[in-house]
């Protein structure tokens, strides 16, 4: 078929203006390196998501808007045969300096759950502090995270009693990042490993939580 990204045109709006992508339009994404087409979009406190029907095949859930980019179409096999003058560099998104999470999460005191806990104690502190999710500590050391579709998923809808541990509907080895790390890492971690909440640590210790809203704000926030 040719490669259709020759001949892409991307529109990078600036963040404050960009419109809502909606179901049907062609974007591209840096992270998944290819061009889609927007199946399905949600909304909800993190920001707009979409379900994208990448050109290589594959459905990608949960990918936030900040990380999409509008395109053309990918020309028929007819077009990709006829010439074309080269198109002009595409624009890059670009952060300069560079924000790091810790940039992000500075200031805050980790609100962390010991294994052996409640999960109707985890449900309090994440209410109490009006968190998405909570570290899971064992001994000083990180062993898990539960977040609130955690216990929604696996006490609300299964009727499990809330006075079950953490540790039994938590997820274990979660995936972390530095403090040293840029927030557009983060972003495509949290893409890459179909997650919206990730356990920072310094030094080997956890100092905070990211979440997907907290990168996207602190990229737009940058970028003004």
């Amino acid at each position: 078929m040719g490669d259709y990204k020759q001949w892409m045109i991307l529109v990078e709006a600036e963040v404050d203006s960009r419109p809502l992508h909606k179901m049907g339009d062609w974007v591209y994404s840096d992270i998944a390196r290819d061009v889609g087409r927007i199946q399905h979009h949600e909304q909800n406190d993190d920001g707009n998501f979409y379900s994208v029907q990448w050109h290589n095949g594959t459905i990608t859930q949960d990918i936030p808007e900040i990380t999409l980019k509008h395109a053309a179409a990918p020309p028929t096999e007819t077009e990709t045969q006829t010439p074309f003058a080269p198109p002009a560099p595409r624009p890059k998104l670009s952060i300069e300096p560079m924000m790091l999470v810790g940039d992000v999460i500075k200031g805050r005191n980790p609100i962390t759950i010991a294994a052996s806990m409640s999960v109707a104690a985890a449900a309090k502190l994440i209410a109490q502090y009006n968190i998405g999710a909570l570290p899971v500590m064992a001994n000083d050391d990180l062993v898990g995270i539960v977040s609130e579709r955690d216990i929604a998923s696996k006490i609300v809808a299964t009727g499990i009693s809330s006075e079950t541990s953490v540790a039994s509907i938590m997820t274990p080895h979660p995936v972390t990042l530095s403090s040293l790390d840029s927030l557009t890492s983060a972003l495509e971690t949290m893409h890459n490993s179909n997650i919206r909440h990730l356990p920072i640590t310094s030094n080997g210790k956890i100092i905070g939580i990211l979440s997907m809203k907290d990168a996207i704000a602190g990229i737009t926030h940058h970028q003004r």
